[in-house]
């Protein structure tokens, strides 16, 4: 026992070391800086400040006066609970003890090393090696997947260890096959869920991968019969302990369908390309020059795992094919070995498109049936991370059953392994942004009377500048001003009064626009001449009729708008043809 202790201590201590050293700027700064830049991750603790100033929870939250001011934007809790709701819960709860950013960081370390402690766990219980068990515990927790999840604020997709933990407890069942291992077995995937609804996706696939298997290897009517009992427990245990989000659902349905709509092409623009397999990390410092090869997206096409992964891991189905002695020794390794087997390729043609043309012939993929489900769970790439989780299994077994080969050179397998592969997946440096800084003009705002700013040029969907509009949502924690901007509504699904007043002065030289500005209450308005200059639009001249300017910095202008107001109303009803042509041109963008 003291062993094992101290095996695992090593290890804990080891992948620890790991996480410092690759988040070593967060690391040294903890309380302070985030992964990467401002995105989602600064995006999703402004979200809970928002809820802590208009004295809500994130999960009482329904309307958000701080993004669309003044009348605000929906909130839908039901999608908060789905999309995060551990972690939600987590930096709530301990905001005012920790600080959200120091409480954002342990969520993301704990991710990280769990889930190769996790793997590590697993492994061994499967008989693997030492080494073997370092090398799958490694390359999952550290994958570039999960680094670039981390840089992109989805430190939801780094808690990995839930899909061990379902593979785990599927293990567990299959030693003893009862309705109680059944339950919890269910029980792990609701867990998952509560993480992540992909999470939640990715561990009710794992454990569909473990019952298949399992109903093929009982070759007794009685026992196929028992496992289709086993079948329904788990996943009726799952949707019971799901309850509480599904009422949510029921009692925002309509809400939910709008803030969860995605449009089919997203099917096709998030789904994994095979490159994105093929091709390491831009971010190595050692491959760097095959960023040409790699697909645009880094945060979601990044699921390289190291050739060396893929060639142990295609050496033990070989092996499985050959009826290898020590993958046959244990029923646990050997059934496990070919549920990865099937579970890796399957996960594999999930992450693929829904369908190809190959000339005039379409040809369906798996995912198809996904899409034809529900659009909710639209970035299809992510179910790499479940390719990877079947290749580091695999891989191993395959470096086990080398390993205790006969011939003892068969042992420097695992450690050259090992070595290559940390090589292959380093992620080079990893940015931090310090959440304490404030560019010039959100210093100027934060000092003088508040009130609503329309920041131009203005973001609107489906053509978002990049940066701008989390950049726009970041700062008002900064200098507490509620935006006139609609950031992350799509105008497109649904043109409703709020829409419509943002078409209509979302071009800051029209006649029109400061007059619709001052009616809805805009104080300032910020020109961000630089974002201009890079989206290769001309800067608006400003009639000084109607716009004062108060300071500049960095190429950034601040006004103050004053205009005779409008009828809201009138103006809508008599620029309805400007707006549905405007409107038309984002929905033939948004096809494209």
């Amino acid at each position: 026992m003291r062993s094992v202790a101290l095996r695992y201590g090593a290890v804990l201590v080891l992948f620890s070391l790991t996480t410092g050293i690759f988040f070593h700027d967060v690391a040294r700064h903890p309380q302070s800086r985030l992964a990467c830049c401002i995105g989602d991750g600064t995006g999703t603790i402004r979200d809970l400040w928002v809820a802590s100033v208009e004295h809500k929870t994130p999960f009482t939250i329904t309307r958000d006066y701080y993004n669309g001011a003044p009348e605000g934007t929906a909130r839908v809790p039901a999608t908060i609970v789905a999309n995060a709701g551990i972690q939600t819960a987590l930096l709530w709860a301990l905001r005012d003890v920790t600080g959200t950013v120091l409480a954002w960081n342990l969520y993301l370390l704990f991710g990280l090393v769990a889930s190769g402690m996790a793997m590590f766990a697993l492994l061994e219980v499967l008989g693997c090696r030492l080494i073997a068990a370092l090398f799958g515990g490694y390359i999952f927790a550290f994958s570039p997947y999960a680094v670039e999840q981390a840089d992109a604020g989805h430190i939801g997709f780094d808690q990995n260890w839930a899909i061990v933990l379902t593979a785990l407890s599927m293990i567990w069942l299959r030693k003893r096959r009862s309705y109680g291992r059944s339950a919890i077995a269910g029980l792990s995937v609701a867990l998952a869920f509560y993480i992540s609804a992909y999470q939640g996706l990715f561990a009710g696939i794992v454990a569909l991968s473990f019952l298949i298997v399992e109903f093929w290897r009982l070759p007794s009517k009685e026992d196929r019969i028992r496992s289709l009992a086993l079948v329904t427990t788990t996943y009726g245990s799952a949707a019971i302990a799901l309850l509480p989000v599904l009422d949510l659902y029921k009692r925002e349905r309509s809400s939910v369908d709008t803030s969860a709509a995605h449009s089919l092409n997203d099917l096709y623009t998030f789904a994994a390309r095979v490159t994105a397999y093929a091709v390491p990390s831009p971010g190595n410092p050692l491959f760097h020059w095959v960023r040409g090869f790699h697909p645009t997206d880094v945060f979601e096409q990044t699921l390289f795992i190291g050739y060396t992964t893929w060639v142990l891991a295609i050496v033990a189905v070989v092996l499985m094919f050959r009826r290898n002695a020590w993958l046959r020794a244990s029923d646990t390794r050997w059934w496990t070995g070919i549920t990865m087997a099937i579970l890796t390729p399957l996960a594999f043609m999930l992450s693929l498109p829904p369908s190809y043309h190959i000339g005039p012939v379409l040809i369906p993929m798996p995912s198809s049936l996904l899409g034809l489900a529900t659009a909710f769970w639209r970035v299809y790439a992510r179910f790499g991370v479940v390719v990877s989780f079947g290749l580091a299994v695999l891989a191993a077994l395959g470096i086990s059953s080398l390993s205790v080969r006969a011939d003892r050179r068969w042992r420097l397998l695992g450690p050259i392994a090992l070595l290559l592969v940390v090589f292959e997946l380093l992620p080079g440096n990893v940015g931090a942004v310090d959440m304490t800084a404030k560019p010039a003009w959100v210093a100027w705002l934060a000092s003088h009377p508040h009130g609503i700013v329309a920041i131009y040029p203005m973001v609107i969907k489906p053509r978002p500048i990049p940066g701008l509009d989390d950049a726009g949502l970041w700062y008002q924690k900064l200098d507490h001003d509620p935006g006139f901007d609609m950031v992350g509504a799509s105008f497109v699904q649904k043109i409703t009064r709020q829409a419509a007043i943002r078409t209509l002065s979302r071009n800051l030289g029209d006649p029109l626009t400061p007059r619709i500005l001052s009616t809805e209450g805009v104080r300032y308005v910020v020109v961000d001449e630089p974002v201009f200059h890079q989206q290769g639009l001309r800067v608006p001249r400003l009639d000084r009729r109607f716009f004062t300017p108060l300071m500049k910095a960095d190429g950034v202008w601040i006004y103050s708008v004053h205009a005779p107001p409008v009828n809201i109303t009138a103006t809508i009803a008599a620029n309805r043809h400007k707006i549905n042509r405007l409107q038309g041109g984002l929905s033939r963008a948004e096809k494209t």
